[in-house]
């Protein structure tokens, strides 16, 4: 049996109506593809007794050959596998001896190409050298980790655990489920892969799955009841773009979360008071243009383990802007929230006296308190029922480390807490750490580190609308989400979907039993 616990039970019904690639007709993948015709195929497919060394595999249509000196592969890899077309029909030739009383799959991994459409396909033709061909089966599901959606076109590999030489493969379906067939009792290494090379062998940027032990040995043909949970492995760190924005920063982007980040800007590092992070993979970079080295120079990131450096080159052209003043949240804030206006510089000086605000409710002028952090400036203002303000700016109200701003005005709304409605969340079932999300379509509205707790979460200020909720297992409590290590096993943070939506109205408080679906054993 396997090194797992299997339970076949019911499960064993699912083997009979999956697509698999395991005989010369193709499968589902794409149904436009060439298809092989199975009577003329010579000799037949599933043959035994097996001494040729040339196969023809006549088609229904024309069609042409992508890549087949990397596509056509026959595993055990005892030979090296020639291809010729002729009219409608390929050739597959080679000269090396194959041994005796194995059970052999040559592949046309994606190599059988449309003439017109290019449309493609996997195939697989089977035949031993002795008087049987290996019978077991092995059928799993891949699902991506984040989403826990299924996921197509993975391909799952057998390998021999002793030289690594792949001993079977197959690709998942358009449910995420790859039926491995012709299987000899033996133990294997597994492992499930995006193969965008197409070499079979997991490249490091390429996403992955596994399970925790990397070996299973087969006595009989079953269903895994666990899916592989595939990610994209992290990379090491570098700057995807550094983007200046007149008059003042650089929009810097990496390419993985940014944390226990050093930045350098022409060998100086910078203190935090000049960035911000904008995002989990951006940060604005505040600058004294004027200061920049010649108009180029580098800029470095370092994040603990990795660093990586980007030139940039701004011109003077470049450098002129206008301090631009805007409201955070289009101008529109829940009772909690802040009343932040965000500039595009840092700020160095606010000088109130050039700022005024009104109440267009009863045109009334009220002298806010007013405090700035960054390129953030905030106001105090008398909250409670709805209210609306026009806030005036005159020339230099705002000083930033390159300019003064412009006379600017805008208007900002102040909701009551009337406008929202709130949920009520029973998360009594989890036991660890965890981290919650409340998703308004696919953003995350809210985001929550939480503790176990059997009191209910109370989350308000929500708009009327629908919601659905995403839980981490945040198992190493850092206040995200984290990929999966091949190398240590460790697999990705488990993710608990919640798709059923549930609607808010204003006013209301709706209440949530979050229940995580039990894990197999």
């Amino acid at each position: 049996m396997a090194r797992y616990h299997y339970v076949i039970g019911i499960l064993i019904l699912l083997l009979a109506g999956c697509a698999q690639m395991g005989t010369i007709s193709g499968g589902e993948k794409d149904t436009s593809a060439p298809k092989p015709i199975e009577e003329d195929v010579s000799p037949l497919n599933a043959s035994t007794f097996f001494t040729s060394k040339q196969i023809e595999i006549p088609f229904d249509e024309f069609f042409s050959l992508n890549d087949p000196n990397q596509k056509i592969q026959i595993v055990p890899p005892h030979a090296k596998i020639q291809s010729q077309v002729k009219g409608k029909t390929l050739f597959l030739n080679w000269e090396e001896d194959l041994e005796a009383n194995t059970t052999y799959a040559i592949y046309l991994n994606r190599a059988v190409k449309d003439l017109s459409e290019g449309n493609d396909s996997i195939m697989q033709y089977v035949f031993s050298t002795g008087s049987t061909l290996d019978s077991l089966s092995y059928f799993v599901s891949v699902v991506d980790a984040w989403t826990n959606l299924a996921m197509k076109n993975v391909l799952v590999g057998l390998y021999n655990p002793e030289d690594g030489t792949i001993l079977n493969f197959a690709q998942t379906d358009l449910s995420g489920r790859a039926n491995l067939r012709y299987l000899k009792s033996r133990e294997y290494s597994l492992i499930a892969f995006e193969d965008e090379n197409g070499d079979l062998i997991a490249q490091p940027d390429e996403a992955i799955g596994f399970f925790d032990d990397s070996l299973i040995h087969l006595d009989s043909s079953f269903i895994s009841p666990n899916a592989f949970r595939m990610y994209k492995p992290l990379v090491e760190a570098e700057i995807v773009s550094a983007k200046f924005q007149a008059p003042s920063n650089f929009l810097i982007e990496i390419n993985r979360p940014i944390e226990n980040e050093e930045i350098y800007l022409d060998g100086v590092l910078i203190s935090e008071e000049k960035y911000t992070v904008i995002t989990q993979n951006t940060l604005a970079l505040y600058v004294d243009a004027s200061k920049l080295v010649s108009g180029s120079g580098e800029i470095i990131y370092k994040d603990g383990l990795f660093v990586d450096t980007a030139s940039y080159r701004v011109l003077d052209a470049q450098k002129k802007g206008d301090v631009v003043i805007k409201p955070d949240r289009n101008g529109t804030f829940a009772p909690s929230d802040s009343i932040t206006l965000l500039i595009n510089d840092l700020i160095t000086t606010v000088n109130s006296e050039f700022i005024s605000i009104q109440n267009l409710e009863d045109s009334s002028e009220v002298t806010p308190f007013t405090s700035y952090t960054k390129n953030k400036l905030q106001f105090i203002l008398e909250r409670g029922k709805t209210r609306s303000y026009i806030i005036r700016f005159e020339v230099g109200a705002i000083e930033t480390v390159n300019g003064l701003s412009q006379a600017f005005e805008t208007t900002i709304l102040l909701n009551s807490s009337k406008k929202y409605g709130s949920f009520s969340i029973d998360v009594s079932h989890y036991t660890t750490p965890f981290i919650l999300q409340i998703l308004r379509g696919e953003n995350s509205v809210i985001e929550l580190e939480l503790e176990p707790t059997s009191e209910r979460v109370i989350i308000g200020e929500l708009r009327s609308g629908s919601y659905t909720f995403k839980v981490i297992h945040d198992e190493n409590q850092n206040g995200r989400w984290d990929v999966g290590d091949l190398k240590t096993r460790q697999q990705p943070e488990r993710v608990d979907i919640y798709s059923s939506p549930s609607k808010i109205r204003a006013n209301w408080e709706v209440e949530v039993q979050l229940i995580p679906k039990t894990e197999t054993p």
